[in-house]
């Protein structure tokens, strides 16, 4: 419930409060992570594309096929936005130090025949950000992705947890990644001691 949630993540505060390894962004990013976690909310399964570079078209698919019960890191962004192509090299980099993560990029549709195309977007991709799986969104599940996420612009990151639930969402280029990978695994240990000590 609720009044449960809210409940766990006063106790999961007072108990990471006095961790020397929590600074403040930390804290705060790990409180965020662990409300996700109680909230448990999923999103409806979306259409995409897994792109594969040098090939004409992509295989269809769905969100929750792709993340396969893998937590997932997804950058949406599409072929207007001038601020993408930076944030796309952010998370390629970052992709490359954290094989335990599956990272990918999603390519939206404008709902254009001339721009944002499936094959403009292969063509732009060509040797482009190696360490990210590269995904295809037509117009209509693109409406919905941004309706169910709540972005009106790109870039726009959400990191999914391994059961399809949200833990982070945003702009990509404001995001320390390591600090939400830090703060998602102090979560999990701090967690953990918590529900054992309810147990016990």
């Amino acid at each position: 419930s609720r009044e449960r949630g809210l409940g766990a993540a006063q106790n999961f505060e007072e108990a990471s409060g006095g961790a020397s390894e929590f600074h403040e962004l930390t804290r705060e990013i790990a409180l965020q992570v662990f409300r996700a976690k109680m909230s448990a909310t999923v999103v409806a399964d979306l259409n995409l594309s897994v792109l594969d570079v040098g090939e004409e078209t992509g295989e269809p698919s769905t969100l929750g096929a792709f993340r396969d019960g893998k937590k997932l890191v997804l950058d949406f962004w599409h072929t207007r936005c001038t601020n993408c192509p930076n944030a796309l090299t952010k998370l390629d980099g970052v992709a490359a130090k954290h094989p335990e993560v599956r990272f990918a990029a999603c390519a939206l549709s404008l709902g254009s025949k001339t721009e944002g195309t499936q094959e403009q977007v292969l063509e732009l991709l060509d040797g482009m950000w190696e360490n990210l799986t590269h995904l295809y969104m037509p117009f209509e599940d693109k409406e919905k992705a941004k309706e169910l996420l709540g972005f009106k612009a790109v870039p726009f990151c959400v990191v999914f947890a391994e059961d399809g639930s949200i833990l982070f969402k945003g702009d990509p280029g404001a995001v320390d990644f390591d600090t939400v990978f830090t703060a998602a695994a102090a979560v999990d240990e701090v967690a953990g001691g918590l529900e054992k000590a309810s147990i016990g």
